[in-house]
């Protein structure tokens, strides 16, 4: 027995002849695609734990994103009547303003609402530049990424000039501040 068949949709496939099949059905089992063709096929070949029957839907594969950063989920709407100002403010709150775990919690938000878009696959780049201080902050929104089980390439390295930059963290409600010196060779 598999865990799932979604059955009568418009299946959007990724064959090399980009077919598209009308009534049509997916055999997913352990995460896994198993089989994509006719309902009335895999009705016959499959018997499924949950049957979802996706009449007047289109089953398509996952989209990926290539482009996103981290922290910006949680802050769509700052400063949004400036935004010549948005990424001056961006930068400097996440450089100094918000703690570990809001990276997890940003990374969360982000990787439920690709989901809901159809994003299977993501990019982020900590912050509005790279915040790289530290690899907290992007282990954290790995960690929230895979707990959804959306694959995201994470992104950090050094942020634009002007060199040294001064980050801050939060810790038990305490501000602790780090010079970070850059040394081009």
């Amino acid at each position: 027995m598999i865990d799932l068949l979604l059955i009568n949709g418009t299946l959007i496939t990724m064959n090399k002849e980009r077919s598209i099949i009308y009534g049509g059905a997916v055999a997913v089992h352990h995460g896994k695609i198993l089989d994509v063709g006719l309902t009335a096929v895999l009705e016959v070949k499959y018997e499924a734990k949950q049957l979802i029957d996706c009449k007047h839907h289109c089953i398509l594969p996952g989209l990926i994103d290539v482009h996103g950063h981290g922290g910006h989920s949680m802050f769509k709407t700052i400063a949004m009547d400036n935004l010549e100002q948005w990424i001056p403010i961006m930068t400097n709150t996440y450089n100094h303003y918000v703690t570990d775990d809001f990276w997890y919690y940003e990374g969360k938000v982000s990787a439920l609402e690709r989901l809901k878009a159809g994003i299977t696959t993501g990019v982020s780049v900590i912050g509005s530049t790279p915040r790289a201080d530290d690899p907290i902050f992007a282990l954290n929104h790995a960690k929230a990424y895979n707990e959804v089980g959306i694959r995201n390439v994470v992104c950090t390295g050094p942020a634009n000039p002007k060199w040294p930059k001064l980050y801050s963290r939060w810790k038990n409600g305490k501000e602790l501040q780090k010079k970070l010196i850059i040394k081009m060779y």
